[in-house]
């Protein structure tokens, strides 16, 4: 079974990494982010000592840069990344004595379209997060149902892996498990089997303390969040009358089947309280209904990614419940839908696929000139210098910059993107230089005195008016210290 599911994780990770390293430049959007937080905690100080993160990916993502190159390095953690869930939930149903359908149920979310969407933005911690996610919450099941203090350390130990990779699960993580055992406090009924108080004190001291290195780093993160979303204006927040379509969106590769999913994971809370004491009926209630209000409450999509995870519990909790039933009825049905789930995984295989190539390309905002552009800045700009780039397709192109050229950089960008004070200061500025009729006079005097030295220019971005651009460059010949056919760098006048 194992051997099964490692052929299937081998293909997933192949299938993805060929895909994303055949382009000749860095893929996704987030990954230069990434580059740029893991060369600031390894020293460089170009960014604001205000911004802080979870070290995982950007120590990862830095390292595979350095050790294999800017574009194998990103779509290696990109590809490992995206068959994070799919591993965490293989694991996870073993642990919890699931059988055969964990290799089906796992495999699955090693395609789905909702991984590959987050993988080829480069949405790695949440990919990362989500594969520690199903483990945390059976370990905690575990210690909470036998009051081993052992359990409650590896659950700690679980807990304190997803706040070193991810703010948005670490979220979704605690109040998973906070539903879980509300759940195993009055829905399950369990009393401490037995169990001594110092030994479930025990426990809880493990679980907890390894974690609290983290305090400082959270609160600074969670009050520049809450900030972030406080500011946001109503329009930036999905409707809740849109979430049906955010839902058909994540699974769009082969919707019909999970929306059948859906419906099966949202109704196995009440057809399966039966078994409510399990702990796959326990984990799965708890991470749809935490997905759910989270959602609901801070209208913020990101959570909604954690519902694939949910669905294939709930659809072993079944699997799980057909094997306790003897008879040659169950059998047939057991054996119809081990078929039924094995179609679906070769479909979800080729859909997957295809789809990811969309989503990579998609996502994709570097091509060879404008790599050749940033590696240049890295080259022949001071160190000081201050580099003002435009976004392209609305994404925050300014990070592979401030990532790969290691230059302090003014990133046009959206600001609901952003949570720092000195993200969004920054973004203001670079959002107010390229209005629509950059390269004016005017624009150009605003980035003369917010101390910009280059602008780089992507022919790619859809906010700048090549026209004028062009006409600029005729006039002022001298302003231009890098051109090619994809990219151009201008010296801001006095820099």
């Amino acid at each position: 079974m194992a051997a099964t599911f490692g052929v299937l994780c081998s293909v997933a990770f192949v299938l993805r990494f060929v895909d994303l390293v055949g382009h000749h430049a860095p893929p996704t959007i987030d990954a230069g982010n990434w580059l740029a937080f893991g060369h600031a905690l390894l020293g460089e100080h170009i960014r604001s000592s205000s911004i802080v993160y979870p070290p995982v990916v950007p120590v990862l993502v830095a390292g595979a840069v350095a050790a294999l190159g800017a574009t194998r390095g990103v779509s290696a953690v990109a590809a490992a990344a995206a068959i994070f869930p799919g591993i965490g939930v293989f694991l996870a149903l073993r642990w919890a004595g699931g059988r055969w359908s964990s290799v089906s149920l796992g495999g699955l979310l090693l395609f789905v379209g909702s991984t590959g969407e987050a993988a080829a933005w480069g949405g790695f911690p949440q990919l990362i997060g989500l594969g520690l996610l199903p483990l945390f919450l059976i370990a905690v099941d575990k210690w909470v149902s036998s009051g081993r203090p052992g359990r409650g350390l590896l659950a700690g130990a679980l807990l304190m892996g997803i706040l070193a990779t991810s703010d948005i699960v670490s979220g979704a993580a605690l109040v998973a498990a906070a539903v879980l055992l509300g759940l195993r406090a009055t829905v399950s009924r369990t009393g401490n089997n037995g169990v001594g108080a110092s030994r479930w004190c025990i426990g809880a001291i493990a679980l907890v303390v390894p974690c609290l290195s983290f305090v400082p780093l959270y609160a600074h993160l969670g009050n520049a969040v809450l900030h972030s979303l406080g500011s946001r204006p109503a329009a930036a927040r999905f409707p809740l009358g849109s979430l049906p379509g955010h839902v058909d969106f994540l699974y769009r590769d082969f919707t019909s089947f999970w929306r059948i999913a859906l419906m099966v994971a949202l109704v196995t809370p009440l057809l399966l309280a039966d078994r409510r004491r399990q702990p796959l009926w326990v984990v799965s209630t708890s991470l749809i209904a935490s997905s759910a209000c989270i959602t609901i409450v801070l209208r913020e999509d990101r959570f909604l990614y954690v519902l694939p995870t949910a669905i294939v519990l709930a659809l072993a909790a079944w699997f799980e419940e057909l094997g306790r039933h003897h008879g040659r009825f169950f059998r047939r049905v057991e054996n119809g839908l081990a078929l039924a789930l094995a179609v679906a995984l070769a479909i979800q295989v080729m859909t997957g696929a295809r789809l990811f190539d969309a989503q990579r390309r998609y996502y994709m905002i570097l091509d060879p000139g404008l790599v050749t552009a940033i590696r240049w800045i890295e080259r022949d700009t001071p160190h000081t210098a201050v580099i003002a780039v435009p976004p392209i397709r609305n994404a925050p192109t300014g990070w592979w910059v401030e990532g790969m050229g290691h230059r302090l950089t003014l990133i046009a960008s959206p600001l609901q993107w952003l949570n720092y004070a000195d993200e969004r200061r920054r973004a203001l500025l670079a959002n107010a230089i390229f209005s629509q009729v950059f390269p004016d006079p005017a624009s150009l005097r605003l980035a003369q005195q917010d101390g910009v030295s280059f602008v780089l220019l992507p022919r790619s971005s859809d906010i700048l008016d090549l026209h004028q651009v062009d006409a600029y460059v005729r006039l002022h010949p001298a302003s231009v210290v890098f051109r090619d056919q994809a990219t151009l760098v201008l010296r801001v006048a006095g820099a």
